[in-house]
């Protein structure tokens, strides 16, 4: 009797997501973009209230600065306060061309 011949799945093995992200390049940069978004909102959160943590999420980096993302307009409001600080604190550490924008999630 002869044994069938077994076949080989022609399904790739799956990844996992860090395997992905490392694959893409495109992944890879988006990956140092939200990297660098998030260590943004480390750095200003040390000159926030700690009452407006909370409110705080960190939004997109790109050419023209980072969106600090906030979920209400009274935080917002209060963050366009220090927006000035905020920046300084952005420009020591990111250089001159760092931009701060401060949107309201909707």
């Amino acid at each position: 009797m002869v044994q069938p011949r077994r076949v080989k799945p022609s399904v790739p093995a799956p990844l996992t997501v860090g395997q992905a992200l490392r694959a893409s390049n495109q992944l890879v940069h988006l990956g140092e973009l939200m990297a660098g978004s998030r260590a943004r909102l480390e750095c200003v959160k040390a000159a926030v209230p700690r009452s407006l943590h909370g409110a705080l999420l960190p939004g997109p980096l790109d050419a023209e600065g980072w969106s600090l993302l906030v979920r209400n307009a009274a935080a917002a409001a209060k963050l366009r306060q220090l927006k000035p600080h905020l920046e300084m604190l952005l420009k020591e550490r990111y250089g001159p061309e760092e931009n701060l924008r401060i949107r309201v999630m909707a």
